[in-house]
């Protein structure tokens, strides 16, 4: 079973920021929730009352055998920069996928529905379900 453990540094965890972490990088590792050990948020306060673009979501992802992810985004906006980083970890995952790098699988794919296919710029039959007259 995997599971969002949230840590904050600089600051005390809210409620709402704590829901908007498990949503969010619930979503991105939604597809491959099975595979997941351990999904890290840590939140960062990183120039404290200075202000400026000081917020900092950094995620790392813990596979039981594979790489480890490690993603970040720092924006003036907290929930901005945990939505920024939520989503680069689900490219991430998205791209590290066997699916999304012309494995196998999606080669069977296309040769098994290429024959019950129209052509897509004609909008015709196959070849092979033309009828001759």
């Amino acid at each position: 079973m995997n599971t969002i453990e949230i840590r904050t540094r600089g600051f005390g965890l809210s409620q709402a920021l704590a829901d908007h972490c498990q949503m969010h990088f619930g979503r991105a590792i939604r597809l491959c929730a099975q595979h997941v050990r351990r999904v890290t948020v840590i939140l960062l306060d990183i120039n404290g009352d200075h202000g400026g673009e000081d917020k900092s979501c950094r995620a790392i992802l813990s596979l039981p055998q594979g790489p480890t992810f490690t993603v970040e985004a720092v924006d003036r906006d907290l929930y901005r920069a945990i939505c920024l980083a939520a989503t680069r970890l689900k490219r991430s995952l998205r791209n590290r996928s066997p699916q999304h790098r012309g494995g196998s699988h999606r080669a069977e794919v296309r040769r098994g529905h290429s024959a019950s296919r129209p052509n897509y710029r004609t909008g015709l039959p196959a070849v092979s379900q033309v009828e001759a007259t």
